[in-house]
């Protein structure tokens, strides 16, 4: 059986992947005056007049909204709200599996940056952290900037994610062959959500270790050739990572970046890079082909070619680089912290608990497996102590 036909099937036979069930049993008149009688309104009462005692009494405290609107799904573009429900039910899916966190998918209908804002803002009142999912850019990067201040947890999930296990995957693959992060030059092929996101961590990945150092060059691409600063159209938000990147100002396309780098991360369109382009770089190279549905190239070409280390988003290989290792710890890190936010210092110690789970990285084992669980618990309690140190809790 196919992969569309086997999905196909399972998803028309449980008809969704989610369903709502009740945490208290109702069993007489006095339960049910306790849930939606006389009972409830006098907790109601209370809630109106201290409003923070809705973490206490709802489930607010430990339930999260999967927000998107559909215009960039999984790497197959704008597909809409309709077509954008089953990635949204699986990521909620995703964080009651990995770390009971209830969650909730909200497609909306409108691609309105405005009317985005507004309605994430309408909902936001019954749930405790907001995560933003197939929302394309700089659209996902305005609603994240101007939801802040809704005195709970918002991220883009799937841009955060990935950049969190990227960032945790590069340290321990540097490791793996000997070689110091802080001394590499990085090539991020992507001017979009992930590929920004990323650039945006490894320019910071120092900061979770006074000893560290700066990463010695970062170049990021779009779609026009490499970031850097002064170069026109660009936006607000690359503008802003040119500011941190490429600190020589080069110019150029893919295959100019890639002459003497020591790293290659993909994550635009596919087959983007060749043999030649990895015979180019350094010595023991690293090749990060995580574009979605087609890779930036084969792991059984980037090998060929020389690559020492080498991770995709897909499961048939090693050094599988996914999100679901990232957020749902993340998320449940700040929640039980009671978090207003998840800031860069939350951020970067979830990449640094991921990273030192694997004791004695090796080429082919950069990074845990997807599914385990005693992974999200380690990022959770890390994001925890950030939370309360960084002082993002609530007063």
């Amino acid at each position: 059986m196919d992969l569309f036909k086997r999905a196909a099937k399972t998803h028309s036979k449980a008809k969704g992947k989610l369903e709502v069930r009740p945490k208290i049993r109702v069993r007489n008149a006095s339960d049910l005056s306790d849930v939606y009688g006389l009972g409830v309104a006098t907790v109601c009462k209370d809630i109106s007049k201290h409003k923070k005692k809705v973490f206490d009494y709802t489930l607010k405290q430990n339930t999260v909204a999967v927000i998107g609107d559909g215009s960039s799904v999984f790497g197959l573009g704008n597909v809409g709200a309709a077509a954008a429900i089953p990635f949204l039910e699986g990521k909620c899916m995703l964080f009651k599996e990995m770390a009971d966190v209830n969650a909730f998918p909200l497609a909306i209908d409108s691609q309105d940056t405005e009317k985005l804002i507004e309605h994430i803002k309408s909902v936001a009142p019954i749930f405790g952290g907001i995560c933003l999912e197939g929302v394309e850019p700089p659209k996902s990067f305005i609603l994240e900037k101007n939801l802040q201040d809704l005195g709970i947890p918002i991220v883009h999930g799937k841009s955060t994610g990935t950049s969190i296990v990227v960032v945790a995957a590069m340290i321990n693959s540097a490791k793996s062959i000997g070689k110091k992060l802080e001394d590499m030059r990085v090539v991020i092929n992507g001017g979009g959500s992930a590929g920004l996101g990323m650039a945006y961590f490894l320019a910071n990945y120092h900061k979770m270790n006074k000893k560290l150092k700066p990463i010695k060059e970062i170049l990021v691409l779009d779609k026009k050739g490499l970031l850097y600063e002064g170069r026109a159209d660009m936006g607000e938000f690359k503008t802003a990572i040119a500011e941190i990147t490429n600190p020589k100002k080069l110019m150029g396309g893919v295959a100019a970046a890639m002459i003497g780098a020591d790293a290659f991360i993909g994550v635009s369109s596919g087959n983007v890079i060749s043999p030649l382009m990895i015979k180019s770089m350094a010595d023991k190279p690293i090749i990060f082909t995580l574009s979605i549905p087609d890779l930036a190239i084969s792991p059984e070409s980037a090998k060929s070619a020389g690559a020492s280390v080498i991770a995709t988003s897909s499961s048939d290989y090693p050094n599988q680089i996914s999100d679901v290792l990232a957020f749902p710890g993340l998320f449940k890190g700040a929640l039980d912290a009671n978090a207003s936010e998840i800031n860069l210092e939350m951020k970067l110690a979830a990449a640094k608990a991921l990273a030192d789970y694997i004791k004695k990285p090796t080429r082919n084992r950069v990074i845990p497996t997807v599914l385990d669980k005693i992974v999200t618990k380690k990022i959770s309690a890390a994001v925890k102590k950030a939370a309360v140190e960084s002082k993002a809790v609530r007063k």
